[in-house]
């Protein structure tokens, strides 16, 4: 029987079990940004169906991503003592339920009551299908996973509108959600068949689990995120504020407990770590919120429907697939950071001609622009991902996987709530229908020019970082 090496103490493992992780951990990495980029595009929808403003509909990601966010880190840290495996498997479990009642929601409060279910689900997942990964195969191949994991990621981001507009078109945006339960479904299957068989390195114990850290940090980011939500008004500086005494307090806790839920040396005392991650933060900061804003700007400004609105991203779904694969196989034979770089500035450049589009744009430059942005995000995402992973040791993995995971989430949650605060300054409370398209395209400018500042600083960081031995 043919057999392939694992990556622990060169375990053997069988080919099947090997498929299985592999497509296992691609389902979940593509599930949650399939869902999250499917919800963008169908946001105007469900703004006139559920009478939402422009502002309130930001909620619509926002309650997905601070969910997953705030736990991103307890479910690394609950991966490393109680097996990635049980902590993956829980994940697909609040999924399934999440889209179940998601499939049904009639309600504004309903369908955020879902979407914080599935993103608690997604934390899950996220933070442990790295760690699945290179359980079960060699570091040599470490490049080339982070690869499936990238490729997985952006298949989902950019096929969620293509499929969700199709969707939407056809059965409406409830839709979207019975889609998902399928992939949910064959995933628990591949999980109780092969993947439980993969052995964890875990105590099984929580003994010593770091419960004030993660409720400290929990109750930190959505202090923050939700500041940042309803800025200008004085709620909004006060959340924010708040929320950096917690995260303050939140450091110095950590320092003192014996195990921690973020080791702070990976932060303070791993340079090429804080680097990457501060690049993996902005390089992300810019995904989510081109998401929401682009949507409305094509549906509710040009007067696209979300089905050919989908389309215009299908030239972007099969770039950031391809080019995600391209960029593992470089990353284990070339300097990530200036992969990473690289991939960024793309990112700018497709950012700087975003600038020049209005409501008369031809939809054919919308689409090669988010070509571009999409290949630019495809080359930065993995390298990142292969410089992180690689700056700590294996016994650290869940750890790192869990903080990879909440800094892309925080990066997507701050670049949803950028546009939300643009918006309710210079549009206010208004809903879509009765949005003036000059105030609209001034708020798009300043949204753009906000990424732009951010991708720049992300540009520099992946540079830095390869300063770091």
């Amino acid at each position: 029987m043919n057999t392939e090496t694992g990556h622990p103490g060169n375990v053997v493992y069988s080919p099947d079990m090997l498929r299985a992780v592999i497509i296992a951990a691609i389902i979940g990495d593509f599930l949650s940004p399939f869902l999250i980029a499917s919800l963008a595009i169908s946001t105007p929808v469900i703004g006139n169906d559920l009478g939402l403003d422009i502002v309130n509909l930001g909620w619509i990601l926002s309650s997905f991503l601070l969910a997953s966010s705030a736990l991103m880190l307890t479910a690394g840290r609950l991966g490393d003592c109680l097996g990635y495996k049980r902590i993956f498997t829980a994940g697909l479990i609040f999924s399934l339920i999440g889209c179940i009642i998601a499939s049904f929601a009639s309600t504004f409060p309903v369908l955020i009551i879902s979407l914080v279910i599935i993103g608690v689900s997604s934390g899950f997942m996220w933070a442990t299908t790295i760690p699945l990964r290179l359980s079960a195969f060699p570091p040599e191949m470490r490049g080339r996973l982070m690869g499936h994991n990238s490729a997985a990621v952006y298949s989902g981001v950019a096929a969620g509108p293509v499929i969700g507009g199709v969707l939407i078109h056809y059965f409406g945006w409830h839709s979207i959600f019975l889609a998902a339960i399928p992939l949910v479904l064959l995933n628990l299957l591949l999980v109780g068949v092969y993947v439980w068989k993969l052995p964890d390195k875990c105590t099984r114990s929580l003994s010593g689990f770091d419960t004030g850290g993660a409720i400290l940090f929990a109750v930190a980011m959505i202090a923050l995120i939700y500041g940042f939500s309803v800025i200008p008004g004085l709620t909004g500086f006060l959340f924010i504020g708040g929320s950096v005494v917690l995260f303050t307090m939140f450091i110095l806790y950590e320092k003192r407990v014996d195990s921690p839920i973020f080791d702070v040396n990976l932060l303070f005392g791993n340079r090429k770590f804080m680097l990457a991650g501060n690049a993996a933060m902005l390089g992300y900061s810019i995904t989510a919120g081109m998401m929401y804003v682009m949507p409305i700007f094509i549906q509710s400004i040009m007067g696209y429907t979300p089905l050919v609105t989908g389309m215009v991203y299908v030239g972007a779904a099969l770039c950031q697939v391809i080019f995600s694969i391209i960029a593992g196989r470089f990353s284990d034979r070339v300097t990530s950071g200036y992969i990473s770089a690289a991939g960024l500035a793309l990112a700018v450049l497709s950012l700087v001609l975003f600038l020049g589009i209005d409501n008369t744009t031809s939809l054919f430059i919308i689409a090669g622009l988010m070509m571009v942005l999409y290949t630019g995000l495809a080359f930065f995402g993995t390298p990142n991902t292969y410089a992180i992973m690689g700056s700590v040791p294996v016994e650290k993995h869940g750890m790192a996987a869990g903080t990879i995971a909440t800094l892309r989430r925080f990066g997507n949650q701050f670049s949803i709530a950028i546009p939300m605060m643009v918006f309710s300054i210079i549009i206010g409370n208004v809903v879509l229908t009765n949005v003036d398209i000059r105030n609209f395209l001034v708020s798009f400018r300043i949204i753009i020019g906000i990424f732009l500042i951010l991708t720049v600083i992300g540009i520099v960081c992946s540079i830095l970082q390869e300063k770091v031995r």
